[in-house]
């Protein structure tokens, strides 16, 4: 009798740096045991997975069980990687109070499309309106309500790939 196929948690996840690390999430039952495969259908036995696994590419990566008669799992479990969206945020631009700024990035990578931004206390205080799903541009324009006093006002930046759902943050 064939081991059932394993389950795998998370079955997606969104890398933020290579390598990146990866674990089944799980345990096998009784003497079964995991192995990572290239494939769904993948047959090796050099990858046990009761250790995590260190990857540099995004894909998909899977998990069969083998029972101690040799039998493989009709199935496999699957985590699918990507990589996290990513900009090279630049600095922001002094405005006066009613002005807009232009925060300026380099380097998008993965697939960044959309943005937020949540503003602190003391800019959401002065009347920092935040960003919700804003369609990604360069550069990116925020702006300054007029009754803001002069300082410096501090949010949180998130890139948004919306295609595979990852995102980054930039304090």
């Amino acid at each position: 009798v064939a081991p059932g196929a394993p389950a795998v948690s998370p079955s997606a996840t969104c890398a933020t740096s290579s390598p990146f690390t990866i674990s089944a999430g799980g345990s096998p039952a009784g003497s079964d045991i995991w192995y990572w495969e290239t494939a769904a259908n993948g047959t090796s036995t050099a990858n046990n997975a009761s250790s995590s696994e260190n990857e540099s590419v995004g894909g998909t990566y899977y998990i069969r069980a083998q029972n101690s008669t040799g039998c493989w799992s009709a199935a496999a479990g699957s985590v699918a990687v990507t990589f996290a969206p990513a900009i090279t945020p630049g600095t922001p631009t002094s405005v006066c109070p009613g002005a807009t700024s232009s925060l300026t990035y380099t380097g998008a990578t993965n697939g960044p499309d959309k943005y937020n931004i949540v503003w602190n206390s003391a800019a959401t205080t002065a009347g920092f309106a935040s960003v919700t799903n804003a369609s990604l541009s360069s550069p990116i324009s925020i702006s300054t309500p007029g009754a803001a006093s002069g300082g410096t006002y501090t949010g949180t930046l998130t890139m948004i790939d919306t295609t595979t759902t990852c995102t980054t943050e930039y304090a």
